[in-house]
């Protein structure tokens, strides 16, 4: 049993919809009427709620944190706001890692090309925009930045194909601010790295003028949200049983500290990577990532793929694979929690896509049980 508890009340809670029978009366039934009785009039299916998505504790919009005008000064190609931004994902993590800072109440604000910034590195060679993250009540996550870095670090700036590239890291009160832009026509790096900390400037400005945080996003009622270690959702041994490895373990990714991964610790929801001993193909071992009570995102972003049929699904559940040339991926709606696990190919040695969906299809049905008991 996955360690489970059942969530708070939300302003808006996601129920079922329950059908009520009446009460029959106790009085004597009437007599037989030889008439043929009318057809029953059809009543509509009733449409399932949307799940409650968590609204920002800070007072402010994106659009009020960096004004168009801001953006358009500040990258050389013309951009397009999206929202959430991507974060700085492992390359096997879900999308639902996007939404974890838009799941704590923060905002996190995007204007780029729409280049995927998962190719290669946090964003590829080349990558024209402007990413806003703000994440609050993470006053501690901040300090362990500062003290992994060795103190606050100045405005990061490089040189690339389509202008300068900047990153820069701050803080307001309890709250921690990433700014991030490529396409930058300046100069010199100087010059770039004094545009990056006029813009960390404004934005530290406006989210200390927006007013007091409000009071963090509670899940619907219904949810049962799965946080701790990923074996809340599948045991080593299940993956022992269904990879055919032996001394199967899992751990966290570790090294280095960011905002994501500040992000993945307050949801207490750090991602994981099994592994095994050596008598399986490492291809059939699983990494998994999920977002508790992510049924919000699963929404705003439906993923996309073949459906997976899962006998332990109830309500709203649903599962979907899809693969690429070395990876097969599956996205998991369970009981709220929205849960990604794939299976990669290794440098070295082939891939089996079927087989590789045949024990997503077995990882879907065993982690539906555990979480629903």
């Amino acid at each position: 049993m996955p360690r489970a508890a059942r969530a708070l009340p939300a302003a808006l809670a996601l129920v079922a919809l329950l059908g009520l029978t009446a009460c029959a009366s106790a009085t004597a039934p009437p007599e037989a009427s030889t008439s043929e009785a009318p057809a029953p009039t059809p009543s509509a299916t009733p449409t399932p709620e949307r799940a409650v998505a968590p609204t920002p504790s800070i007072g402010t919009s994106c659009d009020e944190l960096v004004p168009a005008a801001e953006v358009a000064a500040l990258v050389s190609l013309d951009v397009t706001a999206r929202t959430p931004a991507r974060g700085q994902l492992p390359a096997w993590a879900g999308s639902h890692f996007d939404h974890a800072i838009s799941h704590l109440g923060g905002l996190s604000c995007a204007w780029n090309d729409e280049q995927d910034p998962r190719l290669g590195d946090r964003y590829a060679e080349g990558w024209v925009g402007l990413d806003v993250r703000v994440l609050p009540a993470s006053e501690a996550a901040w300090e362990r930045s500062v003290a992994y870095h060795g103190g606050p670090q100045p405005p990061n700036c490089r040189e690339e194909t389509a202008g300068y590239r900047c990153d820069a890291d701050s803080s307001v009160d309890t709250t921690w601010l990433q700014v991030s832009f490529g396409g930058l026509d300046a100069s010199t790096e100087g010059e770039a790295r004094a545009a990056a900390q006029d813009l960390l400037d404004r934005v530290a400005d406006r989210v200390a003028g927006a007013g007091p945080q409000t009071s963090a996003w509670t899940p619907p009622t219904d949810s049962i949200v799965v946080t701790g270690t990923c074996e809340q959702l599948l045991t080593s041994a299940q993956v022992a049983e269904i990879s055919g490895g032996e001394d199967v373990g899992s751990e966290t990714p570790h090294g280095g500290w960011s905002l994501d991964a500040a992000s993945w610790q307050m949801l207490d929801a750090m991602p994981c990577v099994f592994s095994s001993a050596a008598t399986v193909d490492q291809t059939d071992v699983p990494r998994i990532g999920w977002l508790p009570a992510g049924e919000w995102a699963w929404e705003a972003t439906p993923p996309t793929g073949e459906p997976v049929t899962v006998t332990t699904a109830e309500g709203t559940d649903a599962a979907v694979t899809r693969c690429a040339e070395d990876s097969c991926e599956l996205d998991l709606l369970v009981a709220s929690n929205w849960v990604t696990v794939v299976l990669a190919k290794e440098p070295e040695g082939a891939f089996d896509a079927d087989r590789a969906v045949a024990h997503l299809a077995a990882y879907a049905e065993t982690i539906t049980g555990n979480v629903r008991g």
